[in-house]
């Protein structure tokens, strides 16, 4: 039944994955894949005709490189002049799609994988078909080609293996996500957090060991004298920030309600930028999380945590883009097998996100500067205004009430949803009473 669920969803993504209408991206992540492949020592200091420097870390970098490559290499056995360009080239466009694709069918894969130990069978299907073919989800990396499923797979793993006390697969594979992606960051501290709670400092020592040497060997090839490349990408980092600069880039969260278009780094509030008033506001939300993780040890209570910071991240922060709420989908997902009021997190999280990239990419497809979508946003008029805003209101609305409900469940002892009959070596490991 799931390998048909699996195949269906695979079908869907093939069906949409050629549609032509949002390959700007795709062409940017392209352009990056192929500075890397032909100039490894200067990739981040290269700038393609049309697109912006690289600004994403080192292990993305690196496996665009090995995936431009394998493309040039298997068209030159077949004789054919490889055509970088999803525009010019369906094949290509398809081809860079792929990767997202498949990280997509493993996401669905771990998560009924999860949803079984605990919940009966229909339940767990239930729980994957609803992420398979959540909208939001195929039009994320399927229909748009972005690569926040590739990030949110190894994070999802690394929360796994610090639940199931492994600081070493944890550690290699927390870095990965954060050199995929840097927004996994933020649940870096939980994941210590839980660890010296629960296996004490040495388990930190090795998970903190291991992250730190996978991160040297990653990054190794951008260290080398005598121009780094890793000073390079830290600039480029800083140049996209001035660039961006919003309080908000089209993320309906809180800076969208208050001063989208703030700068934020600059004083909004005294003395006080966006980007200091993001982190004081996150700061007690994340510590709040921590205190839950510290008093129950349970799988969902680590997944709602993180489910939490990432939500709270991605409305309180500045320069977030629409779809970086993304990972709080499968996070929510996960807590819902033990958390029964998780799946209303779930729910509103799918469709804010859902929206909130819709109503962005349905005014501007593909997303050009930042100029022409603040005129297109004006042009739109009071009805696309008003609907952004609504969107925005949800997504406040719903922080706060995870934050309340997160805090009341501290007191709470939580039963799966639907659970089955199975030993209590099962439901002792699947955290059920803890």
């Amino acid at each position: 039944m799931f390998l048909a669920l699996l195949a269906v969803a695979l079908v869907v993504r093939l069906l949409v994955a050629p549609f032509h209408g949002f390959f700007h991206d795709v062409d940017t992540y392209a352009s990056w894949g192929v500075g890397m492949w032909e100039h490894l020592r200067t990739a981040y200091s290269q700038r393609t005709a049309g697109y912006m420097r690289s600004n994403y870390p080192p292990l993305m970098m690196e496996l665009l490189a090995l995936w431009i490559g394998l493309y040039g290499i298997v068209a030159a056995l077949f004789g054919a002049h490889p055509t970088f360009d999803a525009y010019q080239s369906a094949v290509f466009a398809f081809y860079m799609k792929v990767p997202l694709i498949a990280a997509d069918l493993t996401v669905i894969s771990v998560l009924y994988a999860i949803a079984r130990r605990v919940v009966r069978i229909r339940w767990a299907m239930l729980a994957a078909a609803s992420y398979a073919f959540s909208p939001a989800v195929i039009l994320d990396s399927a229909l748009w080609g972005q690569t926040d499923d590739l990030m949110l797979l190894p994070l999802l793993l690394a929360l796994y293996c610090v639940w199931k006390r492994k600081p070493y697969a944890a550690g290699a594979l927390f870095a990965t996500a954060v050199l995929l992606k840097p927004h996994a960051t933020v649940v870096g501290v939980l994941l210590v957090v839980y660890l010296w709670r629960w296996e004490g400092k040495r388990a930190v020592a090795r998970f903190l060991g291991v992250l730190a040497y996978c991160g040297l060997a990653i990054t190794s090839p951008f260290l080398l004298p005598p121009h780094p490349q890793i000073f390079a990408f830290i600039a480029n980092v800083q140049r996209w920030a001035r660039v961006s600069q919003n309080a908000s880039n089209f993320a309906f969260n809180l800076w969208w309600l208050i001063s989208p278009h703030a700068n934020y780094a600059r004083p909004l509030l005294g003395p006080l930028s966006p980007a200091t008033i993001g982190l004081l506001l996150l700061a007690p939300i994340l510590l709040l999380a921590a205190v839950g993780i510290w008093r129950d040890a349970s799988l969902w209570r680590l997944a709602l945590a993180a489910g939490l910071v990432e939500l709270a991240f991605f409305n309180v922060t500045p320069l977030e883009h629409e779809r970086y709420i993304f990972p709080t989908l499968a996070l929510f997902l996960v807590a819902a097998f033990w958390y029964q009021r998780s799946v209303v997190f779930y729910l509103v999280t799918s469709g804010i996100a859902f929206f909130n990239m819709l109503l962005m990419i349905a005014v501007v497809a593909p997303p050009v500067d930042m100029g022409t979508q603040l005129a297109a946003w004006r042009a739109l008029g009071k009805a696309g205004a008003i609907w952004t805003l609504v969107v925005a209101e949800i997504d406040v609305a719903l922080l706060l009430y995870v934050i309340v409900t997160y805090a009341l469940s501290l007191r709470e002892r939580s039963q799966p949803l639907a659970a089955q009959p199975a030993p209590s070596a099962i439901r002792e490991a699947s955290g059920v009473g803890v």
